[in-house]
């Protein structure tokens, strides 16, 4: 059974597709007593050779992948909903080879760690017969730095995200869904990013199968009755940059198929229309529309948001999380301003006065240790957004 990742999620119940895959994954794992049912749950597919999430390229439809290729890319929420992305060809690989090997000889399944809450239900009483594997990528990236690399790994010589809210781009989909992006998944999206739970899978088991803790491909396509090593070369899961070491695959924002898809379904325009001056609105106020013009103009020059700006795009991006308030986030920018002499960035001795004035305790030896890797790393200046990031016990993830 192929089932996905998305059964874990804290909202699965409430959306169709994942319930009718976990539903199936009960159902099967009741056989384990008479049968072997190995059950793989896998995560975010991609494939190195189209640079697409999901789905191959086609005409008629979008991938999540094209949207890092327009001028300002929409990111719903705050964009840290955490995904084990996973190369296609790892994926089928080893569901190949677990589909001709001995049942009893697959590996140690990761049952224990993926469904723990589960533990009571006879889903985990199917003994040697019964296999449940996370199936997920060997890393947990956020859906911005996602898109973000796949801006890189097509050639975008820009990626400008804007935090946007849900609403809209739900409206949109929900008339019809854009490739692979869908109402389904935007749901499972604001799970995991606004959730209580957030849902990882334990990929030791499933990496292990053609690593040598289980067995590897050989030359004849089987493995050692007793488990062990043959003669044939390990293929370990690859992580995004790794799957994309050396390649460029360069495209540009397929317009002509959205205005397709407008055509087919008119009902669609108003609420593209509505989405698309909220994502202006959000890129003026962020400062990404200015970045995005600025880029065309000037493209060799680095365009920066100034302090408001930043404070903005803070807002937009965790302003709805506990612990952070507007009124806090615009103390912390007018002291800012006022000891940066309204700069982008300010030296590290401005930034403690400015912490001081907004009325944030300073722990010198905290503030010391999380800057001094930016230091080494040649910012020798703090900018607005990771100072709130500091304060407020953020991380941003990607360029600023």
């Amino acid at each position: 059974q192929s089932s996905t990742q998305a059964v874990n999620a804290e909202r699965a119940g409430q959306v169709p597709y994942s319930r009718g895959k976990a539903m199936t994954d009960f159902a099967l794992s009741q056989l384990a007593s008479t049968m072997p049912v190995t059950i793989a749950c896998l995560g975010l597919i991609y494939c190195k050779r189209d640079a697409v999430v999901g789905q191959g390229l086609n005409d008629q439809y979008l991938n999540m992948t094209d949207l890092p290729l327009l001028p300002l890319t929409p990111i719903m929420g705050s964009g840290l909903a955490p995904l084990q992305p996973q190369e296609v060809g790892d994926a089928a690989i080893r569901l190949a080879f677990l589909a001709l090997s001995d049942p009893a000889e697959r590996p140690s399944d990761s049952l224990s760690c993926s469904l723990s809450s589960l533990q009571t239900t006879p889903l985990c009483g199917g003994g040697e017969l019964l296999r449940v594997y996370d199936a997920v990528g060997p890393e947990v990236i956020s859906m911005h730095d996602l898109l973000e690399r796949f801006a890189r790994f097509q050639g975008s010589p820009t990626f400008n995200p804007v935090f946007i809210d849900y609403r809209n781009m739900e409206e949109l989909l929900n008339v019809k869904s854009l490739g692979n992006l869908s109402r389904q998944f935007v749901s499972l999206l604001r799970s995991e990013q606004d959730g209580n739970k957030i849902t990882l899978g334990d990929p030791s088991a499933w990496g292990s199968i053609l690593c040598g803790r289980g067995a590897v491909v050989s030359s004849s396509t089987t493995a050692g009755r007793d488990g062990s090593e043959t003669d044939g070369v390990a293929l370990p899961l690859k992580r995004l940059d790794q799957a994309f070491e050396g390649t460029v695959t360069r495209r540009g924002f397929p317009f002509l198929n959205y205005f397709r898809h407008l055509f087919n379904y008119p009902r669609a325009i108003w609420p593209s229309l509505i989405l698309s001056i909220e994502l202006l609105v959000a890129a003026w106020r962020q400062g990404a529309l200015r970045k995005a013009l600025l880029s065309v103009i000037s493209p060799n020059k680095k365009n920066r948001r100034s302090a408001e700006e930043q404070a903005n795009t803070f807002l937009a991006r965790f302003g709805k999380d506990s612990g952070v308030t507007k009124r806090q986030v615009r103390d912390l920018l007018r002291a800012f301003v006022r000891h940066g002499n309204n700069r982008r960035a300010i030296s590290p001795e401005a930034a403690k006065a400015a912490l001081n004035t907004a009325g944030f305790p300073v722990n010198s030896t905290e503030f010391d240790t999380a800057f001094d890797q930016r230091n080494a790393d040649g910012a020798s200046e703090i900018s607005f957004i990771a100072l709130a990031c500091f304060v407020f016990h953020k991380e941003w993830g990607g360029s600023i």
